[in-house]
């Protein structure tokens, strides 16, 4: 049965947004107080009843999480069912991973780490950037590995470029684009997450220019239905989707499709065609 999966680039948004919440741990220690970032995710790892309301915090308030934030697009339609978490091996980033997979477990949503890295550490080694960037390439063959095993497997998988570095947020995405799958990220700022233009556009043009003659290049009701069965491209999912050529309103209850309508770049295509 397929299932949707999504591949989570993690950052540590959940111990800057606990710090600022005033957190403390179970001795009472403010965890705002404690200097380093890496010193908070090691003594959060270590007091089990602090990473318990953590984790009860994290499932009642998805703002406290950049990567729970992103999520809630999907999971608001029923569209999460497994995660998997990318993470670096710093002690702050496994911290948040750790309150991660507790909280999606509370939710009743499969969690576990995908795939690990070493991140940058200046400290370490006689060339670190060259060190870094060599780690940067073992990630990207790693979880190009775990897409194209979970695809492979049937499932529709989807890729957050959310947390850690840029540049592991860039790698994700060159994943996406290399596995022909959707990337997405949700800033601070926003309400919800966005999809990522990734990838070009090469399949049939005649469900888009049969969709760019509509009023408003837009249709809903049944004639969605009937113009998502005449041009299998269009649906969700399918080709343009992907390429985010259309995009679709959702019944709630049911995710199904209600109207689709071309993007930007969809409208775009229509012209040069």
């Amino acid at each position: 049965m397929a299932r949707h999966v999504h591949i989570v680039s993690v950052g540590t948004s959940i111990l800057a947004n606990l710090s600022a919440k005033g957190f403390t741990l179970s001795g009472g220690a403010a965890l705002k107080d404690i200097a380093s970032f890496e010193d908070r995710g090691e003594r959060l790892l270590a007091d089990a009843t602090a990473r318990t309301n953590a984790a009860e915090r994290l499932v009642a308030e998805d703002s406290l999480s950049a990567e729970l934030t992103a999520l809630a697009r999907y999971a608001g339609s029923k569209e999460v069912d497994q995660v998997f978490l990318i993470a670096t091996r710093t002690r702050a980033s496994q911290c948040c991973v750790r309150l991660l997979i507790e909280a999606l477990r509370r939710r009743g949503i499969e969690a576990q780490e995908g795939v690990s890295f070493e991140g940058y550490d200046e400290g370490e080694g006689d060339d670190p950037l060259q060190r870094f960037a060599d780690d940067l390439q073992v990630l990207r063959a790693k979880t190009l590995e775990l897409v194209r095993r979970q695809v492979a497997l049937g499932h529709h998988v989807r890729i957050a470029a959310q947390g850690g570095y840029k540049p592991e947020t860039g790698i994700m995405m060159l994943v996406a684009a290399e596995a022909g799958v959707t990337a997405y990220y949700s800033h601070e700022s926003m309400r919800t997450a966005v999809e990522l233009p990734v990838l070009l556009y090469k399949g049939s043009m005649d469900g888009v220019r049969a969709l760019s003659g509509e009023p408003g290049r837009r249709v809903a009701g049944r004639r969605c239905a009937d113009l998502l069965a005449r041009f299998p491209e269009l649906a969700p999912d399918g080709d343009a989707d992907r390429a985010h050529v259309v995009a679709y309103k959702r019944d709630p209850s049911t995710a199904q499709a209600v109207e689709v309508r071309l993007t930007g770049y969809g409208r775009y295509l229509a012209e040069q065609a």
